[in-house]
Parts: structure tokens; C-alpha cells; sequence
């Protein structure tokens, strides 16, 4: 069959097109039923290109594609609002590659394919945090750069009168190979000792009505699990603090708490009070004697939680319109863009605000949804017949003796994580344990929620103790008959940020800076 220059460019085109999206149904981003008929379709219209077929859908019918594809990406859209938004996004963007594929009536339709191809490249990319992915990236760049190349000539050759047969050789495979090799080897270090950025490439709001609203940078009040991962190499400073006397054995900050687990995303607990005087704009979050006290300075966080130490009674001053959740997590009205000061009262022990189950309903903190009859019969066996108090210490030191602590598992969330995380890889990070035991705890009856905060911190030159977005860390609070809401962590000493590292000399130039 003669080779036509359209023909080449569609069939270089579709190549591209089909590699592009390879990587999402790795990240979890992408199911792969829909990622099969992305691809049958992209077959398909290699199939066409090859045959060099020249019939190509009209406008009107890509118009009519589009609109009746409308109502289809706002219900994907609505249900993402309350998990992934860039799903349906994603989706969407297939949607458009593919109808753009069929409908190559002119040049600029093939560059307008070729764009939504890299949009689909990148979203691959931005979402892929381990390291085999540069074998991806590689891949696709080496094939990207022919398809150019081969666009520039074929465009070139085609100003000259030459339109079909075999055109001109030019030495294209080298210089593709040279230019892939190089790139190559300057990203894939950098991708290894920089896997993560502390800013995203795209900002933008999340939630609403100042609730978790602002920006996905750094430590906010959107959980899933990877969020919390994420910020394991963030050395940006979120919290200092400055204790009038000695500190608590163990720095534990408390920010949100989460309740119900929703398709791979930890959903806050409701509000139940708003417990600022106005007089005195004091909040008090339980009584005891006051055996410390400290200030807090909190930097610009993307969340509305206050994180306080888990001994707090009291706080001041705060907004009067400071919210508490039914988990004993603080929250102001709104994001605060500046740096807030604040003092904290402290008891010896932790002082939980939560509500009592034994004295209201609180059915959230036993939902079931997402436990399974394999995270049933595991948590019986292990847990025993011994009394709940026993039964949430065996399970949380079988989730500490027998899973590993990694982040390779960053990026990969679904509404299946927590069955593959116990059962098959055994490994992940402070949002996969702790989920993990809220759900085993649960299936035994154990009132249990998801707690997300700060953990640690270190003491600079002038005796402030300074806390990272890398000290970012969930546990779990469990409700024992007899001794209240106890706090659990069930992920590997190892694992947390407390015991992450030494000092060294950089940390140590670091806190002197700081």
C-alpha cells in the first residue's frame, strides 16, 4: 500500500495517543474498563489509518459528541466532588482525544490531538510517583520526539511539492536515541532524590465554605492514602513551639479527625459546638489541673484545623467562631494566610474533647463501610476474646510487628487499598496503618476514628521546638470502656516522623538557621 503522508503522520499520531495513558490505571486515577475502551478505540482508528480511510467525522458530529457527552462528565464531575476530581477530568480527556482522533479533517486537527495526547502524557506523569515510571517517560519521550521530528520533515517536504512515496532518508533514529539518552540521564537522578515538590504544578481550592478550602500545598484537611505521604520530604516548617517548663514526653499535635471512609478518602467529622467565649476568647476542651503551658506560632497551613498538643485544656485566644468536630479537633472559620499565635494550657496526659459514644449516638465511629469478611476473620484471630481494651492493643502491635513502612505505595489509593495493603503488599505508610486499624477495630466493635496531625519536632539553638510538614502523621483514637478515647499508632516506630533520621550536620545548620 503507498504510503501518503497523511497516512504516516495519522498512524505516528495514534501510536502516541495509545502509549499516553498507559501509566493511570497504576495510579488508581483510571479504571481499567475505561481505559480498555479508550484503547479499542484508539485501535480502531489505527485500523482506519492504516487503510488510509478518508472519511473522517464531521464537525456537526463531533459537536454532537461533545454535547451528548455533557451531561455524562457533570454526573462524573458531581460524584467526584466527593472523592477524585481528576477522574472525570481524566475521562474527559480521553473522551476528547479519541473524537478529535476520528475527526482529522485538516493539519491543525492533528496538532489539536497531538496537544490533548501530552495533556493525557502529563497527567501520567504528575501522577506517578515511583521511580519506574522514567522507564515510561523514556518510552514516550523517545517516541514523541520521532513523531515531531517526522511532523517538521513531512511538513517540509510537503512545502516543496513532495506529497506521497517514500520520502527523503533522513537520519532521524540517532538523533531521536542521542537526545532521548541524554534526557534521560539528567531526569531519572533528579526524579530519584527529588520524588516529590512541596508545591503542586496546579493550584487550586478544595472543598468549600472555608472548611478545607484553599490550597492542596502541604498539610490539609483533605485525607486520602497519600496525602499525608506526600509531605514526608516537605522541610518546610508548619508549627513552633515554645514551652514554659518541660514539654511532654512525646510531641503529638492534633489537627483533624475523620470518620467515614469513602472510595479511598477519609470524610471529617461533622461539627458539634462552637466552644469560643466571646468574652475571654478562650476555648476549653476539657478539665484537669494545668501542669504546662506553651506558645504555639503556626505558620500558613492549607488547612482550617488548629493543630494543638493532645494534653490541651484550653486555648486562647481564638476566633469566637472556632469550630469543634465530634472528634475534638479544632477548626477556625477559615484559612488564615498569615502566621497565628495562640497559648495552650496543658494536663499531664491527653485531654480528648471527643463525644462520648456511651452518651450519644455515634454510629459513624462504627460504620463498616470498607471492611471486608477477610478484615473480619483477621481481626477476630488476632484479636481474640479478650476485653475491647486488649483486643485494640493486639491488633495495633500486629499492625507494628508484621507490616513494613515504605512510601513506594504513595500515589496508588483506591477502594480497595486497605484489602491489598493487609493481605497482599504488606506494606505502606501512617494512612494505610491506621486505616487499617480503624477498620479491624471496628469489625470488633471498638469505636474508632482516623486522626490526622503532627508528630515530633526538634529543638533549635534558642529552645523553641520546630515542627515540619515532614512531622505530618495519622493515628487512631479508639473509644475503651473505662478509660475514654485512647490514642493508638499503629504504624512502625521506624515509620514516624519523630524518629526519622538523625540530627546530622545539615539538620543541625538547618535548626540554626530556623
Amino acid at each position: 500500500m503507498k504510503m501518503t503522508y497523511g497516512r504516516e503522520k495519522r498512524l505516528l499520531l495514534g501510536l502516541l495517543a495509545f502509549v499516553a495513558p498507559l501509566p493511570l490505571p497504576f495510579n488508581e486515577l483510571l479504571g481499567w474498563p475505561t481505559l480498555a475502551l479508550y484503547l479499542a478505540a484508539v485501535g480502531l482508528f489505527l485500523h482506519r489509518a492504516r487503510r488510509d480511510e478518508e472519511r473522517w467525522l464531521p464537525l456537526w458530529a463531533s459537536n454532537l459528541a461533545a454535547v451528548a457527552y455533557l451531561p455524562v462528565f457533570l454526573l462524573d464531575l458531581q460524584a467526584g466532588m466527593s472523592g477524585v476530581v481528576v477522574r472525570p477530568v481524566l475521562r474527559l480527556g480521553l473522551f476528547a482525544v479519541a473524537v478529535k482522533l476520528f475527526s482529522l479533517r485538516s493539519e491543525r486537527d492533528k496538532w489539536h490531538a497531538l496537544f490533548g495526547v501530552f495533556f493525557l502524557f502529563l497527567a501520567s506523569v504528575a501522577t506517578s510517583v515511583h521511580l519506574t515510571v522514567t522507564i515510561y517517560v523514556v518510552v514516550f519521550l523517545g517516541l514523541a520526539l520521532l513523531v515531531l521530528a517526522r511532523f517538521a520533515l513531512l511538513h517540509l517536504l510537503a512545502g516543496f511539492g513532495w506529497r506521497e512515496g517514500r520520502p527523503l532518508r533522513v537520519p532521524l533514529g540517532r538523533f531521536v536515541a542521542a537526545v532521548t539518552v541524554a534526557t534521560a540521564v539528567l531526569a531519572v537522578p533528579l526524579f530519584a532524590a527529588l520524588p516529590r515538590v512541596s508545591t503542586p504544578f496546579v493550584r487550586g481550592p478544595i472543598g468549600g465554605g472555608g472548611r478545607g478550602g484553599g490550597s492542596v500545598t502541604g498539610y490539609s484537611d483533605q485525607v486520602n492514602l497519600d496525602s499525608i505521604g506526600r509531605l514526608r520530604e516537605n522541610r518546610e516548617v508548619a508549627l513552633r513551639l515554645e514551652f514554659a517548663g518541660e514539654p511532654p514526653g512525646e510531641l503529638r499535635l492534633k489537627g483533624g479527625t475523620y470518620e467515614r471512609f469513602r472510595s479511598g478518602r477519609w470524610l471529617p467529622s461533622p461539627y458539634v459546638r462552637r466552644g469560643a467565649s466571646r468574652s475571654e476568647r478562650t476555648l476549653t476542651l476539657g478539665s484537669g489541673t494545668v501542669v504546662g503551658q506553651a506558645r504555639v506560632f503556626r505558620m500558613p497551613l492549607a488547612a482550617a484545623s488548629l493543630p494543638l498538643p493532645v494534653e490541651t485544656l484550653r486555648v486562647s485566644p481564638i476566633d469566637r467562631h472556632a469550630n469543634l468536630d465530634r472528634g475534638g479537633g479544632v477548626h477556625l472559620p477559615r484559612r488564615i494566610e498569615d502566621p497565628l499565635e495562640y497559648t495552650v494550657e496543658l494536663a499531664a496526659a491527653p485531654a480528648s474533647a471527643a463525644v462520648d459514644p456511651e452518651v450519644g449516638s455515634d454510629a459513624a465511629t462504627l460504620d463498616l463501610t470498607g471492611v471486608t469478611p477477610e478484615m473480619i476473620d483477621l481481626a477476630a484471630t488476632v484479636a481474640g476474646t479478650a476485653p475491647l481494651g486488649e483486643k485494640a492493643r493486639r491488633l495495633e502491635r500486629y499492625l507494628i510487628d508484621n507490616y513494613e513502612y515504605t512510601l513506594d505505595l504513595v500515589g496508588r489509593p483506591g477502594d480497595e487499598a486497605i484489602q491489598r495493603f493487609l493481605f497482599d503488599d504488606r506494606r505502606g505508610h501512617c494512612e494505610y496503618f491506621a486505616s487499617a486499624l480503624v477498620l479491624l477495630l471496628r469489625s470488633q466493635g471498638v469505636h474508632a476514628r482516623l486522626v490526622t496531625g503532627f508528630l515530633g519536632g526538634e529543638r533549635n539553638a534558642l529552645g523553641l521546638h520546630v515542627v515540619r510538614q515532614s512531622n505530618a502523621h495519622a493515628w487512631v483514637e479508639a473509644w475503651i470502656p473505662g478509660e475514654g478515647w485512647r490514642t493508638l499508632d499503629p504504624t512502625p516506630p521506624s515509620g514516624r516522623p519523630d524518629a526519622a533520621g538523625g540530627v546530622g550536620a545539615l539538620r543541625a545548620f538547618a535548626n540554626l538557621y530556623d
